[in-house]
């Protein structure tokens, strides 16, 4: 093994006093920073960067409240390196008080393990750099990890031990070990335990659940490196974090590495874009893989990392959640009130609408300050309280990030329209007229419609200073300038700001127009010749710099904060494009909201308010394509069929009628908590909530500008047409983003329990909260049926019990050709077989069992509380709206 020199840059943090960064000149590096009283953040890096430490204070000196850091284990990219001496004194020096130094001849009398090289300030920077360059010497050492008992319950990280075997340490080393543990390790002699600290992980989803595992970890090619499990039963996680971004990491399942397909098993698990030619072969087996600078990581590691996979996320619209403070409008507060009702349904994520200073144009989506909370939601205080409430409970806040434009009212928007010389002027987007018409009014620079109101220009003048300004949404919104390095700052400091709070990630709003084609030319005619605006969205739907973006964001932000991200992108559905965003190794997105089924019955290349048929066969293809394509490019599913911009699901997709409501509701809910990837739930789609009755007063009731929008355009092109406006009207009632919004319906009392009985909502209930609502359906008893609410519940927990086959097992569509019944095959490598089948129609039908599926047993439907009795074999027939999940032999 060749010695080689590492240089390894300590840097505080600019937003914790206690956070360590480090960074490495070979450039790959991991390891441990502490402050005075628990441990913190890692983070690492692919990349040098220029960094600094805290004034008065340097690597040599430790100081009990100004700089304490415990240097990392190092991975170059011949071997793999570990620093026991310094991790030994560290322990020791910690626990004083007054200052202390580095004792350097500590370190060359173990001059075995590590040798300092040199320790001199850095040219560029004397005052605030310090460089240590280190090496290892030629000795082995077998390092083993031992998951630790110790962990930081604020961070929520989980601590690795290293352990060596006493046989391969240097005399001098082993002389000097504290009293040894020994840790029961059959075959493989006695391992002892040297408290040595060697990384820090997020403790999430284990990659196995193994009394027994036998993990095995290929280190460049160099050093094998097991993970020893706890006590039996526990649950293994993998020190390796999405930090590691593109550098090449993989990890061994030894007793499962050789069964099956060897040749697929095994191509599978690599993934490297560096020394891709190099090789190396696991000790005990034949197979020669690829080794590269650091870890490789399994297929199937992605959907681990952070809980991302197993996260049930309960997506909240503030307005319309819990009014506490009897204003008719939700508010932070009632969020908090209601943890423990989200929690035993089985929510552990609450993704929560915008609820930042604004107009309230767009309920919120115009923001006017980032970082301060509307006062119809309440304080950043109620805020704080939500997020320590929800620790409390084990669950997580995720945030909305609404970044592609802001409110006109916001500051830097101010700023911007108030002068052609503002100094942000190029925060957003400006252009002159394309020219003046006969009556001298000015003409936009292009043809491009607003997407919230396809009649009008998404272009706005502003006659102070004689241009238009770019507000693809509404004039009230105008969209932020990306190509400015000072606007992408400026957000990354909001979503740092937040994150710093405590918020656990983001779902990034519309996250995929942020990036405009400069040269902003005129869109294709697609409404036709007679309209004059069209939808612009080739030129800002996936921009070219949108990836660019993304990964600049993750590489900035999230990677410091082990952040969860969802993009909701609309439009797209390639499945390369998408891959670049939320597959394993892109170094963006953790996944993104797919709208394929969402807007099922959206005319293609259209705008989103039109209608076309579709059946059952287009719910297979859509959820098929997007289960298989995750699995097979190793990206992230989310799982949804409601949010706040869409009509109810069981509205829209079955017969909510007084009949079948509840066997429709249950039938969306057996689907989606049997679908890979994170499981979003909207507020009330867990009661079945249905859209706004038929006959209620368009112009009244309905709020949203989407809606007001598009009737106020029908009426004025067809007033005189009574049967054409008819059909426009239908439209509204199927796809209003209203029917969403309606206030939560918590009981049969007056205004649902929403707000109190003699307080006006913001909106009005919608009517069958006396009978669909959370008190009726939590306290329902029958020995015959469970309430729309209990069966989420049960389906959520058996999601969670069985999340080796529902959240990241395979996926195989079954009896293609029905052109009523929706049925697929879910496999776990533990858990056995499943398959669900769903009739999608309102009547009776006989579906044909395919003859490779045998059932042991049907296990759970919707039309029954216990076991549906059905056949196991030749034909099953199904009542309308019927679905159910069956326990297939392997």
């Amino acid at each position: 093994m060749r010695s080689r020199a590492c240089h390894v840059y300590l840097k505080v943090s600019d937003r914790h006093p206690r956070h360590y960064c480090a960074l490495a000149d070979p450039p790959i590096v991991q390891g441990l920073f502490v402050g005075r009283n628990a441990s913190r953040r890692l983070h690492s890096t692919s990349r040098w960067e220029p960094v600094r430490v805290l004034k008065d204070a340097t690597v040599t000196t430790f100081r009990r409240d100004a700089f304490h850091v415990q240097l990392p284990a190092v991975t170059t990219h011949e071997c793999f390196e570990e620093l026991p001496a310094i991790s030994r004194w560290f322990k020791r020096s910690h626990q004083q008080d007054e200052t202390s130094e580095l004792d350097l001849s500590y370190l060359e009398q173990h001059g075995d393990a590590i040798v300092p090289l040199e320790l001199t300030s850095n040219s560029d920077s004397p005052s605030d750099q310090q460089i240590i360059s280190f090496h290892r010497s030629e000795a082995p050492l077998s390092i083993f990890l031992r998951w630790a008992e110790s962990a930081d319950a604020h961070s929520h990280q989980r601590l690795y031990l290293a352990q060596a075997s006493l046989s391969d340490l240097p005399e001098r080393l082993r002389n000097d070990l504290p009293t040894p543990k020994l840790v029961s390790d059959a075959g493989k002699g006695d391992v002892y335990d040297t408290n040595l600290w060697l990384g820090v992980a997020p403790t999430y989803t284990p990659l196995h659940r193994d009394p027994n595992p036998n993990l095995f970890v290929q280190l460049a090619g160099r050093k094998i490196v097991r993970l020893l499990p706890p006590d039996a039963g526990e649950e293994i996680f993998l020190a390796v974090q999405a930090a590691l971004g593109r550098d090449t990491s993989a990890v061994f399942r030894g007793d499962e590495m050789m069964q099956g397909d060897e040749k697929r098993l095994l191509e599978d698990q690599i993934w490297c874009d560096r020394h891709a030619g190099q090789s190396a072969a696991l000790p005990g087996y034949e197979a020669a893989l690829s080794s590269g600078d650091g870890l490789f990581i399994p297929k199937g590691w992605w959907h681990s990392i952070k809980g991302v996979g197993k996260g049930i996320t309960g997506s909240i619209y503030p307005s319309s959640f819990l009014d506490t403070n009897q204003d008719g409008w939700g508010d932070i507060k009632g969020i908090t009130s209601k943890l423990d009702y989200l929690k035993s349904l089985g929510v552990n994520v609450v993704w929560i609408s915008p609820i930042y200073k604004s107009p309230q144009k767009d309920m919120g989506y115009d923001i006017a300050d980032y970082k301060a909370i509307d006062k119809r939601y309440g304080t950043i205080e109620d805020v704080d309280e939500l997020i320590v409430e929800l620790k409390s409970r084990d669950m997580k806040l995720m945030m909305d990030l609404v970044v592609n434009h802001t409110s006109d009212e916001h500051e830097w928007f101010l700023s911007s329209r108030s002068s052609r010389d503002s100094e942000k002027r190029d925060w957003y987007i400006w252009k002159p007229p394309s020219g003046y018409d006969d009556d001298g009014s000015p003409i936009p620079p292009n043809n491009w419609s607003q997407i919230l109101g396809e009649a009008n220009s998404a272009w706005t003048y502003d006659s102070s200073t004689q241009e238009f300004y770019l507000s693809l949404f509404t004039p009230e919104q105008p969209d932020l300038n990306w190509e400015n390095p000072d606007v992408r700052a400026a957000v990354h400091d909001v979503m740092c700001f937040w994150l710093e709070h405590g918020a656990c990630g983001y779902r990034m709003d519309v996250i995929n127009l942020i990036s405009k084609d400069q040269r902003f030319l005129d869109a294709p005619l697609a409404l036709g010749q007679d309209k004059k605006y069209h939808p612009g969205g080739k030129y800002y739907v996936n921009g070219p710099k949108m990836h660019e973006y993304l990964r600049e964001i993750h590489d900035k932000v999230l990677i410091k904060y082990d952040a969860i991200t969802v993009g909701e992108m609309p439009v797209v559905s390639d499945i390369n494009e998408i891959i670049k965003t939320v597959g394993r190794n892109s170094g963006e997105l953790n996944m993104i909201f797919i709208f394929d089924l969402v807007s099922i019955d959206d005319v293609p290349d259209q705008v989103r308010m039109t209608l076309q048929p579709w059946g059952v066969k287009d719910i297979r293809r859509i959820v098929d394509k997007w289960q298989r394509a995750m699995l097979d490019h190793d990206g992230w599913n989310s799982v949804f069929c409601e949010n706040h911009d869409s009509p109810r699901s069981v509205s829209r997709y079955t017969d909510d009628s007084d009949q079948y409501r509840d066997k429709g509701a249950k039938l969306l809910a057996l689907m989606q908590t049997t679908l890979s990837g994170t499981l979003f739930v909207y507020q009330g789609e867990e009661l079945g909530m249905r859209n706004v009755p038929r006959n209620w007063d368009i112009e009244k009731e309905y709020k949203d500008i989407e809606s007001i929008n598009f009737w106020k355009k029908s009426k004025a092109l067809y007033g005189g047409n009574p049967k054409r406006l008819a059909e426009e009207r239908k439209v509204l009632e199927k796809k209003s983003r209203d029917h969403a919004r309606t206030p939560m319906q918590w009981s049969a009392e007056p205004n649902a329990g929403f707000c109190a009985k003699d307080i006006l909502p913001w909106m009005r209930v919608n009517d069958d909260y006396h009978e669909v609502n959370v008190e009726k359906q939590m306290a329902h008893e029958s020995e015959d049926d469970l309430s729309v609410w209990q069966y989420w519940q049960r389906g959520l927990a058996n999601r969670q019990e069985h999340k080796d086959v529902f959240v990241y097992g395979d996926y195989q569509t079954v009896g293609a050709e029905s052109d009523d019944v929706f049925a697929y095959v879910r496999t776990g490598s533990d858990a056995g077989k499943w398959l669900v089948v769903l009739n999608f129609s309102g009547k009776e039908v006989e579906w044909d069992l395919p003859l490779d599926i045998r059932i042991k047993g049907w296990m759970a439907g919707n039309y029954q509380k216990g076991k549906p009795e059905k056949a196991v074999m030749g034909k099953v027939q199904l009542k309308p709206w019927e679905g159910i999940l069956g326990n297939c032999m392997q």
